[in-house]
């Protein structure tokens, strides 16, 4: 996380897709971002992400230390094409690229 984070010298607009669970939201928030989108495929993990990153229940976004985080699910492709505006960086989690979890 923290590699792909270095490759901006300031990054306002981070996209995290499906890496709540891996832990990279902790480590992301350390770059201190403007806005950090978290993205997961599967909404069933709405009330397990929302207790994994200790937000108030039915929470999908909190706002500490200057940083912006929302939480929002669906595809990762779509969310890129339906953005407002660019990412400075978009780190994709899942599985190896063998898995075609995401493909």
């Amino acid at each position: 996380m923290h590699l792909a984070l270095l490759h901006h010298p300031q990054p306002e607009r981070v996209l995290l897709a499906d890496g709540v669970l891996s832990g990279w939201v902790e480590p992301a928030r350390q770059h201190r971002p403007a806005q950090l989108d978290l993205l997961e495929a599967d909404p069933a993990l709405a009330d397990l992400l929302s207790e994994r990153l200790a937000w108030p229940p039915g929470s999908l976004s909190v706002e500490a230390d200057g940083v912006r985080a929302s939480l929002e699910f669906g595809d990762a492709r779509m969310r890129l094409r339906a953005a407002a505006a660019a990412y400075d960086v978009v780190v994709l989690g899942g599985g190896a690229p063998a898995t075609f979890s995401q493909h």
